[in-house]
């Protein structure tokens, strides 16, 4: 099975072709912005680089949220875009569950030690930082909420825990250090485990939908942005 995975939900664009769990190309960029810019000439230099034509292609997966509102916008609309042009199902999984999956066994379920819940940590760039906690097994504890790191601090308890994430550190510095460890898994969702996930999971009966944490900063000036008199 060819499938096309990207992401541009956080701080990069990441693009991966995989082929039956063999990486055929895989680039990641580290951005702010302009993921709308480097994305489609991503894509084609992976297809090309991995000899895989769109028609070879027998699924798309792309990360839906939570993260940034213009990044998810971006992927969602690439992928909608091209499975519709070349008739390939679409998939959409969050960047949190695709996150969880980057953090190693041993860091989860560590020898001799206590297992670990995995706390995803998505940078908001405000006061907050949008998480969802893992159990050891990687099962969804709760939804994924945008919650302020003091808080959290203040409900996670004592409970042995990994952080992954680009607001892992920030959140890191509000816990109980005695039992929480960063995980050396990357910061930002790997397309190469989105890839990985969406081979197994059933084709939907509709395209992916975003998942939004809160509205966007941007909002309808009033009177609809006319000059006042």
């Amino acid at each position: 099975m060819h499938v096309l995975a990207f992401d541009t939900t956080t701080t990069a664009c990441s693009v991966s072709v995989c082929q039956n769990g063999t990486v055929l190309f895989h680039h990641t960029e580290t951005m702010v912005r302009g993921q709308s810019e480097v994305l489609i000439p991503m894509i084609l230099d992976g297809l090309h680089t991995a000899q895989v034509a769109f028609q070879q292609l027998e699924r798309i997966a792309v990360t839906i949220g939570p993260g940034s509102f213009t990044g998810v916008r971006i992927g969602l609309a690439a992928a909608r875009a091209l499975g519709l042009a070349a008739d390939i199902p679409v998939l959409g999984l969050t960047s949190t569950e695709v996150l969880a999956h980057a953090v190693p066994d041993m860091e989860r379920k560590p020898v001799n030690q206590p297992s670990r819940n995995t706390v995803v940590a998505i940078d908001a760039k405000r006061s907050d930082v949008y998480i969802q906690v893992f159990d050891p097994d990687l099962n969804a504890i709760q939804k994924a909420a945008a919650v302020t790191p003091q808080d959290f601090a203040i409900g996670v308890g004592a409970a042995p825990n990994v952080l992954i994430g680009d607001g892992a550190e920030l959140l890191f510095q509000h816990l109980a250090k005695e039992n929480t460890i960063l995980s050396s898994g990357a910061p930002q969702p790997d397309t190469r485990i989105l890839a990985a996930l969406a081979t197994s999971l059933p084709i939907p009966n509709g395209p992916p939908r975003p998942l939004y944490i809160r509205p966007p900063d941007a909002i309808i000036p009033a009177d609809g942005g006319r000059l006042r008199p």
